[in-house]
């Protein structure tokens, strides 16, 4: 009779446990993956901060022709970051970073002024991944022209994880390019659009 009485309460007991720890896990699961989407955004921030920050000019933000498109910014410094972080003065240097629409990924490439533009997927490195796809929108936008200096607005998702796991982070930030003036060029710099 005792053993009748003791397995029902056994099984609820057990039951809430086994709840609260799928909770917990799905919890911590939550947790990590905006961790990692936060990290992310922040690794976009990172990498595109120091080159805008320096250019000398910027681009118009363009979209290339593919389904759903790929957004790009193009920008010329004189400045370059050897490996201890040093910033010094050089030879002029033209990069272009995209955002691919359909891996998710910052792309990022840069050359010599001089040379022409890289084609195909020449050079890329990747400076963030796992962010949301599709855009429906450009996420750089750039201020305009009269202004100075420029500002180049970023604004980017990532988003790690499915389901209840699923975790998200959101960033739209504003770089300030120091060394454009109002007669800085927006458009035609390291050889136009790809």
């Amino acid at each position: 009779m005792e053993i009748l009485i003791v397995i029902p309460v056994l099984i609820v007991v057990t039951s809430l446990v086994l709840t609260t720890l799928m909770s917990a896990y799905g919890a911590e699961s939550r947790v990590q993956s905006t961790a990692q989407a936060s990290s992310q955004v922040t690794l976009a921030f990172m990498a595109l901060d120091t080159g805008i920050r320096y250019a000398a000019d910027i681009n118009q933000p363009g979209q290339d022709s593919d389904s759903p498109p790929d957004y790009f910014v193009e920008f010329q410094s004189d400045w370059t970051q050897d490996t201890q972080t040093q910033i010094t003065e050089g030879q002029p240097v033209c990069t272009q970073v995209e955002y691919d629409n359909s891996t998710g990924e910052l792309l990022q490439r840069s050359w010599d002024a001089d040379d022409s533009v890289p084609t195909g997927s020449t050079g890329w490195e990747v400076l963030a991944s796992e962010l949301k796809t599709p855009l429906s929108s450009d996420p750089f936008s750039l201020s305009t022209p009269q202004s100075s200096p420029w500002q180049l607005t970023v604004a980017i998702s990532a988003v790690v994880g499915s389901g209840s796991s699923k975790g998200t982070a959101q960033s739209d930030f504003t770089i300030t390019s120091l060394d454009t003036t109002s007669s800085s060029s927006d458009e035609g710099i390291c050889g136009g659009t790809p």
